[in-house]
């Protein structure tokens, strides 16, 4: 299996965190880290990272003019597809690919994820699996969540990652009517036959706590609903997450905060302090000019107007 993920340098604490969970979990998997920065930073060096790719080296075309709209975080979100397909390319005689999110922790093997892609060869994961969990911000988030995409290698699956990568190359803001990446997954049913997993161990996150509950601990596994806890998503880790977490378990003995604080310490382990307030490489012209929002918003609503532009990046905020 190759696990891909993409980061910024900032986030590259988180992306350890995953890489070594996987490692533990699935230890012949291999980790594939796209980093969204001109250059790779030297905390990217890690034993857990099998791969550190640069967006600009996935052969996306015209790259600088793509990623030069984008806010850190579209810019990485928009890489996820690219990344898919070059894995893909690189990694020929692997069947089974799976996308995390950097704030993504395994906590158990994923055999049945595998057993999944031996009948489908695309898997989303909704928001929310009852109406308890039901939150009409869906309406703008989308039904599925992005954070974690598993694919078995098939012409089912490049039919998607190129049609999904059309999308994100120009429409991957996070604004009023799109939500980046995830508000096209909701025609993935529809036009790709993508399976809907609904295993509540995978995907567990703020936006579904309502609706599971620790049952037991069975060798060393924590359960959700009977099932074994797979994959937890710590979006809105120091926000919506903790907030979330009081209100569905208000008992401090429940297993929730044992996790919450190890996983706390694991990316203080792993470097947050570092990495965090990095600079994103891409909000700069090469000049290293500071580029201002109103200029990648002028680009963002007249992109014809700067086709002429070989390179933005290596022009000024004066030029737009």
């Amino acid at each position: 299996m190759i696990v891909c993920t993409v980061t910024s340098a900032s986030n590259l604490h988180r992306a350890k965190v995953m890489a070594r969970s996987i490692k533990e979990h699935e230890p012949q998997a291999k980790v594939v880290v796209c980093l969204v920065e001109k250059n790779v930073h030297p905390l990217a060096h890690f034993p857990y990272f099998d791969e550190v790719v640069l967006a600009k080296d996935l052969g996306v075309p015209n790259f600088p003019k793509m990623i030069f709209k984008y806010t850190a975080s579209e810019g990485t979100t928009a890489m996820k597809p690219y990344l898919l397909q070059y894995a893909m390319r690189r990694y020929a005689d692997e069947r089974v690919f799976l996308y995390l999110d950097t704030d993504m922790r395994v906590y158990h093997p994923l055999d049945e994820l595998f057993e999944t892609l031996e009948k489908h060869s695309i898997l989303i994961t909704p928001h929310a699996l009852d109406q308890r969990g039901h939150n009409d911000d869906y309406l703008l988030a989308g039904t599925y969540n992005s954070g974690i995409l598993a694919f078995a290698r098939s012409e089912e699956t490049e039919r998607f990652l190129a049609w999904w990568g059309d999308r994100l190359y120009d429409y991957c803001y996070y604004d009023h009517k799109y939500f980046a990446d995830q508000t096209w997954l909701d025609f993935a049913p529809v036009y790709f036959n993508a399976h809907i997993w609904r295993h509540p161990g995978y995907n567990m996150a703020a936006w579904n706590l309502i609706e599971r509950n620790f049952t037991h601990i069975k060798n060393g596994y924590h359960y959700v609903n009977n099932r074994p806890l797979c994959l937890f998503h710590y979006s809105g880790l120091w926000g919506h997450l903790q907030k979330t977490i009081k209100e569905c378990y208000p008992a401090s003995s429940n297993p929730m905060y044992g996790l919450l604080a190890a996983y706390e310490q694991e990316l203080k382990e792993m470097g947050r302090s570092k990495s965090k307030d990095i600079l994103w490489s891409y909000d700069f012209f090469s000049s290293n000019e500071f580029i201002e929002q109103a200029t990648k918003q002028k680009y963002k609503d007249d992109p014809g107007k700067y086709q002429g532009m070989a390179n933005p990046f290596e022009a000024s905020n004066s030029h737009f």
